[in-house]
């Protein structure tokens, strides 16, 4: 069974999230960060991940760190949803997540990312449209 070491408040959310998405089966391994003594030190944890930070995922003994690694990994051997045939929508993911990586060091971006680049409403398409109007008029 696949097992995610993190905590739930850090970025490990974001593959909690996506197993959760996919209908994933897993363990979640609560794996302090953030204080003086944190676990994600100790060397049981360094021995998962030489960096000691979180999150980081087991898949049947196959170990990998950084969220956006193991979403990619995740999404691509289970097939969920999410994951595209094309090789172009695998390039959008790689974008997506590279853009994901960038803002959502900032929690209000969170919101921003998922209006809009992942549930655009008709009002943030319009308003989408007249800003690249409005940037290709000064070409």
């Amino acid at each position: 069974m696949l097992k995610i070491y993190g905590a739930p408040h850090s970025r490990t959310f974001r593959v909690i999230w996506l197993a959760n998405d996919i209908n994933l089966p897993y363990q979640h391994v609560p794996v302090t960060h953030d204080v003086s003594d944190a676990q994600c030190k100790q060397p049981w944890f360094l021995a998962l991940n030489p960096n000691g930070r979180i999150p980081v995922i087991d898949d049947d003994g196959f170990v990998i760190w950084e969220s956006a690694a193991i979403n990619l990994y995740l999404a691509e051997k289970y097939k969920g949803p999410l994951y595209p045939n094309s090789l172009q929508g695998r390039g959008r993911i790689c974008n997506g997540h590279s853009l994901f990586q960038i803002m959502s060091s900032h929690h209000s971006s969170i919101c921003i990312t998922i209006e809009y680049f992942i549930h655009p409403s008709n009002e943030t398409l319009s308003l989408q449209t007249r800003r690249k109007k409005n940037c290709e008029s000064r070409l």
